[in-house]
C-alpha cells in the first residue's frame, strides 16, 4: 500500500510538471493524466486488499472458534459414553471390545480437541498481527449478515466502472491522437497506415475484453447464486436443529431420553451453526469475486 501510494504521489507530480510545461503536447497530458487515474485504482486495489486479508483473517478465526466448540462437545459426548460403557462392562452388559472401542474414541476427541485449540490459537494470533494489535476471543462477534446477490443485469452494467476497460479506453484515445498527429500531408503512408493499423488493433483488444469480461461476470454470479442456496440451506437446517434441541431438552426434563442423546442434540446445533459461518463466508467470498469481475479490483 506504502508503494501504491509512492507511485500515485510521483504521478500526480509528473502530471504537474506537464500541465505547466507550455510546450507539452495534448498526447502528452492525456498519458500524464491517465497515469494519475491508473495509480489511484492501483492505490484502491491496495487498500481493498488489505482490508480483504482482514476479513479472511477474522473469519478463519471465527472457523477456528467454531470447530473448537464442535471439538468440545465431541470430547463431552465421548466421555459421556465412555462412562456409560464402563458402567455396563462392569455389569456384564457390554463387551470388552466395547469398552476399548469408547475409550480410542475418548482418546481421538481430545487429540481433535487440542489440535482445533492449536488452529484457533494460531487463528487469533495471525489477526493480531494483521491488525497491530491483540485480539482477543471475546472480541470475535459472529457475522449475522444475509448479503443479497446483485441481479445480473445490474452486475453487466457495472462493468462500465472495470478499470481493464477504463485502461483500454485510454489505450483507443492515444492511439486516436497518435493517429491525428500523423494524418497530415508530413507523414508517409506507412507511419498513418501503421498508426490506424495501431488503431484497430486496440479497438479490437477492447471489444474482446468486454466479451471476456461479461463471461466471467455471468459465470460469477452464477457462483454467488449456488453460494446463497447453500448459505439458505444452511440456515433452514440450523433451525431444524434448534428445534430438534428445544424439543430434547423437553424429553430430557421429563425424564424420556438419556443425557448422551441431550448431548448429540447439542452436537448436532453446534455443527450447524458451524455450517452456516461456513456458508455464509462463501456467500460472501462468491460476492466479493463477482464484485472483482465486475469493477476489475480486489477487496470490498
Amino acid at each position: 500500500m506504502h508503494a501504491a501510494r509512492n507511485e500515485l504521489q510521483a504521478a500526480e507530480r509528473q502530471l504537474e510538471r506537464i500541465q505547466q510545461d507550455p510546450l507539452a503536447l495534448r498526447l502528452d497530458v492525456i498519458e500524464a493524466e491517465n497515469a494519475v487515474v491508473n495509480a489511484q485504482n492501483d492505490l484502491l486495489a491496495a487498500i481493498r486488499q488489505a482490508r480483504t486479508a482482514a476479513a479472511d483473517s477474522y473469519y478463519a478465526a471465527l472457523e477456528a472458534r467454531n470447530d473448537l466448540e464442535v471439538s468440545t462437545q465431541q470430547k463431552a459426548i465421548a466421555r459421556t459414553t465412555l462412562e456409560a460403557t464402563r458402567i455396563r462392562f462392569e455389569a456384564g452388559a457390554a463387551t470388552r471390545i466395547e469398552l476399548e472401542t469408547a475409550e480410542n474414541e475418548l482418546e481421538a476427541a481430545q487429540q481433535r480437541l487440542e489440535d482445533t485449540e492449536g488452529t484457533f490459537s494460531l487463528a487469533l494470533a495471525q489477526l493480531s498481527g494483521l491488525l497491530g494489535q491483540k485480539i482477543s476471543e471475546q472480541e470475535l462477534q459472529p457475522i449475522t449478515a444475509n448479503p443479497d446477490v446483485p441481479q445480473l443485469d445490474t452486475a453487466l452494467e457495472r462493468l462500465r466502472t472495470n478499470t481493464g476497460l477504463e485502461v483500454a479506453r485510454q489505450a483507443i484515445e492515444i492511439a486516436e491522437l497518435e493517429l491525428a498527429a500523423v494524418d497530415n500531408a508530413f507523414s508517409s503512408r506507412l507511419e498513418i497506415e501503421q498508426a490506424e493499423a495501431h488503431l484497430e488493433g486496440v479497438r479490437r483488444d477492447l471489444n474482446a475484453l468486454v466479451e471476456s469480461l461479461e463471461l466471467t461476470v455471468r459465470q460469477r454470479h452464477n457462483q454467488a447464486l449456488i453460494a446463497q442456496g447453500k448459505h439458505e440451506s444452511a440456515l433452514a437446517a440450523l433451525d431444524a436443529t434448534a428445534e430438534k434441541l428445544n424439543a430434547q431438552e423437553l424429553r430430557y426434563e421429563s425424564g424420556i431420553i438419556s443425557q448422551l442423546e441431550l448431548m448429540q442434540a447439542q452436537l448436532d446445533h453446534v455443527e450447524a451453526k458451524a455450517q452456516v459461518a461456513i456458508a455464509l463466508h462463501d456467500l460472501l467470498q462468491a460476492i466479493q469475486d463477482l464484485e472483482t469481475a465486475m469493477t476489475g479490483s480486489t477487496g470490498n
